[in-house]
């Protein structure tokens, strides 16, 4: 994954940032492009979403919940995903928990079999 965003952001028209948008007057020179708006991209997050089974997403904090869950299902360190996403409490630490209840079940089974 590591590779593949430095590659992306070798040759893509925003050189190092990660969401731009190619400037149609300097096509000829890597990295000119433009910062994508806040607005842009909801636009666009929408616009991929809006004819699938994902259309009930509402924006980009999918992505964080994603990210945390997953951290959390392999075993991650939970004071690393509070230092990574931010958390500050037990409630906001227990919204991602519930994603992934058949490994709270094998936990339990590997421990008590």
């Amino acid at each position: 994954m590591k590779g593949t965003l430095h590659e992306w952001k070798s040759e893509h028209p925003g050189g190092r940032q990660t969401f731009a948008i190619e400037d149609s007057a300097s096509r000829q020179r890597p990295g000119s492009g433009r910062s994508v708006s806040r607005e842009e991209a909801h636009y666009h997050f929408k616009g991929v979403l809006k004819d699938s089974k994902w259309k009930v997403i509402r924006g980009w904090l999918c992505l964080r919940h994603s990210f945390t869950s997953n951290l959390a299902s392999h075993s991650v360190d939970q004071r690393f995903i509070d230092e990574f996403v931010g958390h500050t409490t037990e409630k906001m630490r227990r919204r991602y928990c519930h994603l992934f209840p058949d490994m709270k079940r094998a936990e339990i089974t590997n421990v008590f079999g």
